[in-house]
């Protein structure tokens, strides 16, 4: 893969590939880390900041949350294996330390399908998250989103129908872990499609 744009260049040094670990694994590892801002703090938010029943009642808990968690769980870990690529560069520069590429290649794949494995739970997380949200916008009976006691002058909103705010920046959080991991996968692809070349070539 990615071969067809070196297909008419030489292949890549081991230095050319230890430069390219180090930048790629910087724009990967800077990447993630500004995408992983909003569903860290939406984590946040919900455990210790939210007063809503729904995140407080261990009864209430389901899969999507405990998907959710293991998203989170995987996005930090492909973070930390994109800092681990920087410091794989370090050790490609000295020849003393040069890890084989059998090892590298190995690196790679974990990385890939770590962001991989996390993009499938943030798609099912998200899907789910959104089936959820339409489930209450359609029970909701057309124009009716506030309940009026009769003889009073308050408005009581049934909040258990109603879409809070809440709901959509849990949605843009899973969005931007699917960004993030989607940013890992094509940065392992990237780099594993230079070692694959290097090695086809110096075999």
């Amino acid at each position: 893969m990615f071969n067809f744009l070196m297909e008419n260049s030489s292949p890549p040094t081991v230095q050319e590939i230890a430069f390219a670990f180090r930048r790629w694994g910087w724009v990967g590892f800077w990447v993630q880390i500004v995408f992983a801002f909003i569903p860290i703090i939406i984590l946040i938010f919900a455990l210790f900041f939210t007063n809503n029943p729904d995140y407080t009642r261990p009864g209430n808990l389901y899969i999507g949350e405990f998907l959710a968690f293991g998203c989170l769980s995987a996005l930090i870990f492909t973070i930390y294996w994109c800092f681990r690529y920087v410091q794989l560069s370090k050790k490609l520069e000295n020849p003393q330390m040069r890890p084989p590429k059998a090892d590298v290649i190995q690196c790679l794949w974990i990385g890939l399908i770590a962001n991989i494995l996390g993009m499938l739970c943030a798609i099912v997380v998200a899907m789910g998250k959104v089936a959820t949200l339409l489930w209450q916008m359609l029970s909701i009976p057309q124009g009716a989103s506030v309940i009026s006691t009769p003889g009073s002058n308050q408005a009581i909103i049934n909040r258990g129908t109603l879409v809070v705010p809440l709901d959509m920046v849990g949605v843009q959080a899973m969005l931007s872990t699917i960004a993030a991991e989607l940013a890992g996968i094509i940065v392992a692809l990237w780099l594993l499609s230079l070692v694959s070349q290097h090695h086809s070539q110096h075999s």
